[in-house]
């Protein structure tokens, strides 16, 4: 099929072929963010990334499946909670208490910590935590921790102390288990133990996604897929330029036969003559207007003008989008069903769940064992505990609206005891199984058909069964409703 040669926008306005090509298909061009740290580099010995942290974190409101990609990363690796497990049979319970404690008095939370630490290891590359000692003590128990963000941390030379700076203040941190001390405000190193306490560095603990072309700083996963980013913004930029200026193209117009690129005996070229012949119907749309082509020799040249279905004007910047939002969830390795896309045709049904197997095994738990080694590091260093670990609770993608249709089945058929279905779902949602006999019956139609016929009479057990199964249904339904 020929190129039109151009459009006319529905505000009556032609626009040639390239223009449109210009607003709809237009990378982003690189725009450099200046690092506000250059002139402290040289003098404190810091490195400098090769990318600006700066851009990354600005890049992150930059675009809506970026954003979502990387807070689901960091809600589904640490911000669902977590517990402490015996890593093997007679573990103190004197010692668990110990962790409890320190793990429940952190405020904020260690989820929530963690979360926020992630958030900065996804959208910039580096993640940082501050471990906060029991009256600046070396070697002293951790009594706290806390986020420290990384778009303002850069990394000293000998990888032993970073430097938070924001505006003209900053902070230095040392190395969890560095052996020296470090003085906050100067970075100077001295003997452990022979800095006062006001004076003397707190702990720093990183998590960096590893990049072979940095030695000091990590780089997040979106990074192959920055020009889809890029292009995703330069979509949304230049369409809205271009609906507010010509609006929302209307007619293909198609030029054929021996025409001329030469001006007229007016000094118009042809785009200029179709331009104005459309602004005059714009503004005398009942008037009887002439349209002259110069030609070559007084050949004949047709004009056609071709209705654009909704779906065609609209085609390339949707599908353009979509091709942008795949790369940036490839390059996240999130799946769309993770983050409330849904996906019909070959990518529907038992995909869904397969893709977030696979997302859970090689994203979330990966992430999940670095978290748990560095606070299992924590426990053992800072409190010398090593009978209780750390973990984190494993991503939930249970199809529960499956698992309910077949227990209410089994259960409807006398193959599950009430109190058997409270075990399996229960557990989600803070329900424990009753110590009433009748709970642990079998029934059909509503009817014990394992209990003596007295006890079946007694309006009480009657009624402990009804709002135990109420609430185990009521629970399910919201969970369901909202989704897993």
């Amino acid at each position: 099929m020929a190129k039109p040669f151009g459009y006319v926008s529905t505000k009556g306005k032609f626009v040639k072929s390239e223009i449109l090509e210009k607003f709809s298909l237009k990378e982003a061009e690189s725009k450099k963010i200046t690092d506000k740290f250059a002139s402290h580099y040289g003098l404190y010995g810091l490195m400098e990334p090769v990318i600006s942290p700066l851009f990354l974190s600005t890049l992150l409101y930059s675009n809506t499946y970026h954003y979502r990609a990387v807070k689901t990363k960091a809600r589904d690796t640490a911000g669902t909670g977590w517990e402490l497990k015996p890593k093997h049979n007679g573990a103190s319970q004197v010692t668990k208490k110990i962790l409890e404690d320190f793990l429940t008095g952190l405020n904020p939370s260690p989820s929530v910590v963690w979360e926020q630490a992630l958030i900065d290891y996804e959208a910039i590359g580096q993640g940082f935590i501050e471990v906060i000692r029991e009256d600046y003590e070396p070697n002293a128990k951790v009594i706290d921790l806390e986020h420290i963000p990384a778009t303002y941390v850069r990394f000293h030379a000998d990888k032993n102390k970073i430097c938070q700076i924001v505006g003209v203040e900053s902070v230095w941190f040392k190395k969890f288990g560095y052996e020296f001390d470090v003085h906050m405000a100067t970075g100077e190193e001295f003997p452990l133990g022979t800095l006062e306490g006001e004076d003397r560095a707190n702990e720093y603990i990183s998590i960096i996604n590893y990049s072979p072309d940095d030695e000091y700083y990590g780089r997040p996963d979106v990074l192959p897929a920055l020009g889809a980013v890029q292009g995703d913004i330069a979509r949304r930029d230049f369409n809205i330029g271009f609906f507010d200026n010509y609006g929302v193209p209307a007619y293909a117009v198609f030029v054929s036969g021996n025409y001329t690129d030469e001006a007229d005996e007016d000094g118009k070229y042809l785009e200029d003559i179709i331009r104005e012949h459309f602004e005059q119907v714009n503004e005398n749309p009942h008037s009887v207007l002439v349209l002259g082509v110069p030609t070559r020799n007084g050949e004949k040249v047709e004009i056609t003008f071709q209705p654009l279905s909704t779906d065609i004007k609209e085609a390339s910047f949707r599908e353009y989008r979509i091709d942008n939002r795949d790369e940036i969830l490839a390059a996240h390795g999130v799946p769309p069903y993770r983050m409330g896309i849904a996906e019909t045709g070959s990518l529907g049904g038992s995909t869904s769940v397969e893709a977030t197997e696979i997302y859970k095994r090689s994203v979330v738990e990966p992430r999940q064992s670095l978290i748990e080694a560095i606070m299992n590091k924590i426990f053992k260093e800072a409190f010398n505990i090593t009978d209780w670990e750390f973990k984190l609770p494993d991503l939930d993608i249970e199809d529960l609206q499956k698992d309910l249709t077949i227990a209410t089945g089994l259960f409807s058929m006398g193959a599950m005891t009430p109190n058997e279905m409270i075990k399996y779902f229960g557990k989600k949602f803070g329900i424990t199984p009753s110590s009433n006999p009748a709970m642990d019956w079998h029934y059909i139609g509503g009817q014990p058909i394992d209990a003596d016929v007295g006890v079946i009479s007694d309006p009480a057990t009657t009624a402990e069964i009804e709002k135990a199964l109420k609430g185990l249904k009521d629970s399910l339904e919201v969970v369901i409703k909202n989704g897993n």
